[in-house]
């Protein structure tokens, strides 16, 4: 924007150019190092004390084939050697002048001599005419110049603007591809959450189920009473050795009353008839026992434990997954927030852009109609 400024202030500058001439072609007496001369005083507007320097030596060369020389130990003075302006006269010409400059504003002080004579409108009231319209000419030739410079100028600027209008499509499409990539990384984004919000309902329909696992794994173990079993069977294990050794005592008695089989029938007939009651109390204890140790196997607390170790393990990991995921899909729309934004700065500097080629382009058309301008304009001096 900047560079746009600085253009402009040149452009109005320049404009102002556009007027470059003559203004008026005086004659007044003018103090040289080397005394007072009546002079031809010819005003400048907008010509500039190099132009006007240029121009002077220039045509007296050109056309006169004449040297003109600076004047030693003077303050911009110079002479012109003697010529013949046979368009005007025969007889020989010489001059000097002097060139000032005030405010970019040159004036040119002229002091003409024809064959030993000074040009006046009083001496030479027959040649005067002619040679101020040598002045003329001379003044023709340094807006020529002047002109020259300010199309030279304006054509450089216009060549400036036309690589800024270049560098702001450039731009523009820098900042379009840039939409395009926010807009296919939202694309990825979107897509990524829509396969992440699939894969999370799963995963919480996963976890959901390892929970219910876990909870009624913990429900089945606080329902059984390992301790309590245990007690059981050491209390069976210590009747049935108990009746074992009430067993041992009954033999060791039908042993000894065996003797006495006579006597003692009716006894040792008493002693089997108790003996059968414990047996059979034997065998149920051990139904019982294998029953307890089949529970116990069934329902093993160490692996019933393990088993809750490895269903909370997986549950925990479940949840993990979860979170992870979770923390996925907010990474993905903050992406797409960031994308947006980005895209809505990447439009408004598009728009910019776009606005600022109008300028631009609307600067290089009215530049090419001022140097078309001025170009006519150098064409009338030529």
């Amino acid at each position: 924007m900047r560079k746009i400024f600085i253009t402009v202030v040149l452009l109005i500058g320049l404009i102002s150019l556009n007027a470059q001439n003559v203004v008026s072609i005086t004659e007044q007496d003018f103090s040289f190092a080397s005394g007072s001369k009546e002079v031809q005083k010819i005003t400048f507007k907008d010509v500039n004390a190099k132009n006007l320097k240029t121009a002077v030596i220039d045509y007296f060369k050109k056309n006169y084939r004449a040297k003109v020389s600076s004047i030693k130990k003077t303050d911009n003075e110079f002479e012109v050697s003697e010529f013949k302006a046979t368009d005007i006269q025969q007889k020989p010409t010489s001059a000097i002048f002097k060139i000032q400059e005030l405010d970019g504003n040159a004036i040119l002080y002229i002091h003409y001599k024809s064959d030993g004579y000074v040009v006046s409108s009083k001496n030479t009231p027959d040649l005067f005419a002619s040679y101020k319209k040598m002045s003329h000419k001379i003044g023709d030739v340094a807006v020529a110049y002047s002109y020259e410079d300010v199309i030279e100028l304006r054509k450089k600027d216009l060549s400036s603007q036309e690589k800024d209008l270049v560098s702001f499509v450039k731009s523009e499409d820098k900042k379009s591809d840039a939409i395009d990539k926010y807009l296919s990384e939202i694309k990825n984004s979107e897509s990524s959450i829509k396969t992440l919000e699939s894969s999370l309902g799963k995963q919480k329909t996963i976890v959901a189920e390892n929970a219910k696992k876990v909870e009624a794994k913990k429900q089945e173990l606080a329902q059984v009473d390992v301790k309590a079993l245990e007690k059981n069977i050491k209390e069976i294990e210590s009747d049935s050795k108990k009746a074992s050794k009430e067993i041992e005592k009954a033999n060791e008695d039908i042993a000894k009353k065996e003797a006495e089989i006579a006597k003692l029938k009716s006894e040792i007939e008493t002693l089997k008839s108790s003996i059968k009651p414990t047996e059979d109390r034997i065998s149920t204890n051990k139904g019982k026992v294998a029953e307890i140790q089949k529970q116990i196997m069934d329902n093993n607390a160490d692996a019933l434990k393990e088993q809750l170790k490895v269903l909370e393990k997986e549950s925990k990991e479940s949840v993990s997954t979860e979170k992870k995921m979770a923390k996925d899909i907010d990474q993905n729309k903050a992406s797409i927030e960031k994308n947006k934004a980005k895209i809505k700065d990447a439009e408004a500097e598009i728009a910019k852009l776009k606005s600022e080629q109008t300028t631009k382009q609307a600067e290089i058309a009215k530049t090419k109609t001022t140097i078309k301008d001025l170009e006519s304009k150098l064409s009338k001096f030529k």
